[in-house]
């Protein structure tokens, strides 16, 4: 006997609510800001933009993309572009912005290519650049390098710190900068910030800036110098106990090398207890003297638990100190680095 039309109609109705309720709820998901790996459920990361209505460096990069686009016309239009090749997914993606370059929003992308999944830059995302979570084995000569000078570079971070002691907690600093945290202390001594070296912080540290900067330095031609506001470097200190919540860098043209200085003793001793660094969905430790290079331009975030009161050896600095260099993505050519230098300059 035939199903009645009434019956036929009524499952036909509810497979189409049930399709329709699934969309919405995807579509919910994802623009709400959260990615999910299909092979693991328990991986997901919620991408937050900046909290802080009022974050400088914030305002400070929208309006140095609205220059980049205002410079590129000008290029544009005086044709200092015509006659140079390899410049079109620069002037494709300072053009249209990150937020409309076509993107693979699956979990699992081939090439690992930008734009990438959990690859959410606020100011220039560039397409056709590789994007892998940890990179170091493209930069082996500057971690290399930069880990023989650890112990020097340490101690002028020391020495620093007690020549700036008064000024730490000032938020009017102009030695140190202090970053947005949902918990805990994220702190920052600039040697070069955005793009400018500040030359009271390089005369204190000698032998960091000619380490990163000097002639004999293979980081030389990978260092993001030159005056491209995406360049910094930095020293980097995270106070026990601190979350820094899930967030991207400004833009993937840059990898970002971490030399650990210090981490405190009951970190090595325990491993619940080391800060621990997530990018995309990749954990990453530590390592006094070591170094490593990653891309932030992915989803990234910082826990770094608070250990217990007996393993504690208050004699010790409590904190984790890395300096930070910021070097270009070895994806791009020359004249891209210089067309990103004239368009995003401070």
């Amino acid at each position: 006997s035939s199903m009645p039309w009434e019956t036929l109609t009524c499952q036909l109705f509810a497979i189409v609510v049930a399709a329709a309720l699934a969309h919405w709820f995807l579509f919910r998901r994802r623009s709400n800001g959260t990615v999910e790996d299909d092979n693991d459920n328990k991986d997901t990361l919620s991408f937050k933009p900046c909290p802080n209505p009022n974050c400088v460096r914030c305002r400070l990069y929208s309006e140095v993309n609205e220059k980049a686009k205002f410079r590129l016309r000008t290029l544009r239009l005086e044709g200092s572009l015509a006659y140079i090749n390899g410049l079109d997914r620069v002037v494709e993606a300072v053009r249209l912005g990150p937020k409309k370059i076509e993107r693979v929003e699956n979990a699992k992308q081939v090439d690992n290519e930008s734009p990438a999944p959990r690859q959410y830059p606020s100011v220039l995302l560039v397409p056709k650049l590789g994007a892998h979570p940890i990179v170091t084995e493209n930069y082996l000569s500057c971690t290399a390098y930069l880990e023989r000078f650890h112990k020097q570079v340490l101690s002028e971070y020391e020495r620093a710190i007690q020549a700036t002691a008064s000024e730490c907690s000032n938020k009017n600093s102009i030695w140190w900068s202090q970053n947005d945290t949902s918990k805990g202390e994220w702190r920052a001594l600039h040697l070069m910030n955005q793009g400018v070296w500040n030359d009271q912080v390089v005369a204190q540290c000698p032998v960091t800036a000619q380490a990163v900067r000097g002639e004999q330095s293979p980081l030389r031609e990978h260092l993001m110098d030159g005056g491209c506001i995406f360049g910094n470097v930095f020293f980097s200190v995270v106070r026990e106990g601190t979350v820094i919540e899930p967030h991207c860098g400004p833009a993937n043209v840059r990898h970002r090398l971490h030399l650990t200085l210090h981490q405190p003793s009951q970190t090595r001793q325990r491993r619940e207890h080391r800060p621990t660094l997530h990018v995309a969905g990749e954990e990453h430790c530590w390592e006094t003297g070591h170094a490593f290079v990653f891309d932030d331009s992915l989803v990234h975030s910082v826990v770094f638990p608070q250990s217990s009161s007996l393993i504690v050896n208050h004699q010790e600095c409590q904190d984790r100190v890395v300096l930070i260099v910021d070097l270009w993505h070895n994806d791009l050519s020359g004249v891209e680095r210089e067309l990103i230098t004239e368009l995003y300059s401070p």
